[in-house]
This record gives structure tokens, sequence and C-alpha cells, in this order.
């Protein structure tokens, strides 16, 4: 279902009549028509549901989004006033709520631009997915695949994160102001990401450049199959660290309880080098 100016108008209707009447001020009228955009967005996604149903590759389901999309006129705080009317409206459809707010926020976000999403503790995932610009503030901990094939701008997560964040991220940020999940930063080409507190197992699993930094301990098979780029936990990691690694660096500030012999990345543990 295509969305144009006529039909917002159209869902604008009643907020029209009622200041023709004198019952609302101008600036309850502009809350009125940004409402009426929410709506619009919202029915955008019910038909989006639809459509994701019938297969299941996520490029394919952003690339639906992205044309539905096409000709809506909305703003960033409409994708804001979304997401948790879409979390507490479709509790369980979590991956398809990421890919449409996605879409959504690449559409119409600028480089300098900065939106922040709450989806009332519903953990979403794919969000950023794709992002070219800008910067995504996430209240509250995500789900699974953050950042995934992010181009640039910039995601902060207040909460922890989920698996493969920034899994194949070509370059930006992302920052988690919590814990990572197993397979932080799989396959990816370059940025940052950084995580305040612990991350699991995999992490910069096949790894190409960039750098993760991990405050807390990371755990089993840090830097696995890496090819170039940076690894620092600055507390402990688990066993097995460096395993079929082929390049880069891994620099552990406090223990780490197993190096793999087949490692080839340089691996520094407090300091020294020690493979």
């Amino acid at each position: 279902m295509q969305i144009d100016s006529d039909i917002l108008n159209t869902l604008s209707k009643a907020v029209r009549v009622s200041k023709k009447k004198g019952n609302l001020d101008r600036d309850e009228y502009k809350k009125g028509i940004n409402a009426s955009k929410t709506e619009a967005l919202f029915l955008l996604f019910e038909d989006a549901l639809e459509e994701f149903k019938a297969n299941s590759f996520i490029d394919e389901n952003f690339s639906t989004a992205s044309t539905l999309l096409k000709g809506v006129d909305y703003t960033i705080k409409n994708i804001e006033d979304l997401c948790p009317r879409l979390s507490l409206s479709y509790t369980k459809e979590t991956n398809s709520i990421g890919i449409f707010i996605s879409a959504a926020i690449n559409k119409i976000i600028k480089e300098t631009d900065t939106i922040v999403l709450d989806f009332a503790g519903i953990e979403v995932n794919y969000l950023g997915y794709c992002l070219t610009r800008g910067n995504l503030i996430i209240k509250g901990s995500v789900g699974d695949y953050t950042g995934h094939y992010m181009q640039s701008g910039s995601i902060t997560i207040h909460g922890n994160a989920g698996e493969y964040t920034g899994d194949f991220m070509q370059s930006g940020s992302i920052t988690i102001h919590g814990n990572a999940g197993d397979w932080t930063g799989d396959s990816m080409q370059s940025g940052s990401i950084i995580v305040d507190g612990n991350a699991g197992k995999y992490t910069g699993d096949f790894m190409q450049s960039g750098s993760i930094t991990i405050h807390g301990n990371a755990g089993e098979y840090t830097g696995h199959s890496m090819k170039d780029g940076s690894i620092i936990v600055d507390g402990n990691a688990g066993s097995f660290t460096g395993d079929y690694s082929k390049g880069g660096e891994i620099k552990v500030n406090g223990e780490i309880k197993g190096i793999s012999n087949n490692a080839k990345a340089a691996i520094f543990c407090k300091g020294k080098m020690v493979k």
C-alpha cells in the first residue's frame, strides 16, 4: 500500500475537522498531523508484515519495506513514536520490526541526524541494518544482528546486545553500554565496536579489519579465523584465543585461559607478546 500526501490528509481528517470547529489550537493541530503520519507508518508495517511472511530472506524483506516507504512523508519523530507502538502490538515480530524500522530510518536520516529508539523492553533484531549515515541511540537492550552490514554512521546501545552485533559491518562505530553476545564483530570489514561489559564466544570471528574493544571479559575463541584488525580485551580471555587466526592483533590486559597452537595473530598478554 502506497501512502502519499493525499492519503495522509485523509488520515488526519478528524484533526482538521476539529480545528475548523475551534476545538484544537495550533500546537495540538500539529501534534495531530504528526500522529497521523505515525499511523500511516503503522499501517505500512502491517502491509509489510504480510509480504515478509512470503519469504525469509532479510535482504528481500528490507527491499520490500524500502519499496513500500517510497513516496511516504514522515519524520524522525514519527519513527520514534512508532517504535513502542509496534513493540506492544507485535511482541513476537522482532525481526520484522527491526527490518522495517531500519528501512524507514535509511530513507530519511541525514548525516548529522540523531534518532532515539525505545521499544519498551522488547529486544528487536536487525536494528541499523545497512545503516548508511546518521546516529542511532537505542534505549534498552537489543536482540541479534544489530548493525548487520552497517555502512557508516554510529549506533549506541544503552543496554545489552545479542549475537552477531556488527557482523559484516563495512564502517562506522557501535558502542554497547552493557554486555555483548557471541560472534560480536563476525566478519567485520572495518569500523569499530566498543563493549563496556563482557563479550561472548567467537568475538571477531573471521574479522577482516577494524577494531573491537572489550572493557570486560571475552569468551572462548576470541579472534577465531581473524585475518586482520585489532581486538583489545581489558579483562580476561577464554580458551582457544586466536584459534585458526591468520593475522591481526589480540591484546589481553588480564589473563588468557588458553592460546591455540595454530594461532598466527600477534597475541599480547599484559603488554607482553606471547604468540
